[in-house]
């Protein structure tokens, strides 16, 4: 009787240390799948970022070409305004040509949101840790 308990006893401290290796094994296991995960998700996010820092260039580029057409409206418009004032209207025929092309065009902005809709549409949203940068995109 004696020998089988200490049998026990001495398979029973194997079994706990076998039993710990494996719980420390799956606790690494599930530590290193986490940090992959959360490396993944980072990467994601940066990518993410820097196409909706290309589609903000874009569009300060559309914005930019705007205003210079909008500020070359301006400029035709005083200057026809200032000599109807005057009562003088000697514009040269081609200036006045060009300046009424720039006045029949319309200027519309189109933002690019390519990037934003589709991490809307997708709930990918949230791989943007930055509060700031979520706030001012929604």
């Amino acid at each position: 009787m004696r020998k089988i308990w200490r049998y026990g006893q001495r398979n029973f401290s194997r079994f706990l240390i076998e039993i710990l290796i494996i719980m420390v094994g799956i606790l690494l296991s599930l530590a290193f799948s986490s940090w992959l995960e959360n490396r993944k998700d980072r990467k994601e996010e940066r990518v993410s970022l820097e196409q909706i820092k290309e589609n903000l260039i874009i569009d300060l580029g559309q914005l930019e070409n705007n205003l210079d057409l909008r500020q070359k409206q301006l400029a035709f418009s005083q200057q026809m305004l200032g000599q109807i004032a005057n009562d003088s209207l000697s514009i040269d025929p081609a200036t006045f040509v060009q300046g009424m092309r720039y006045l029949a065009i319309t200027v519309s902005f189109s933002p690019n949101t390519v990037t934003f809709e589709t991490l809307k549409s997708t709930g990918q949203l949230d791989l943007i840790k930055d509060k700031t940068i979520l706030e001012a995109l929604v």
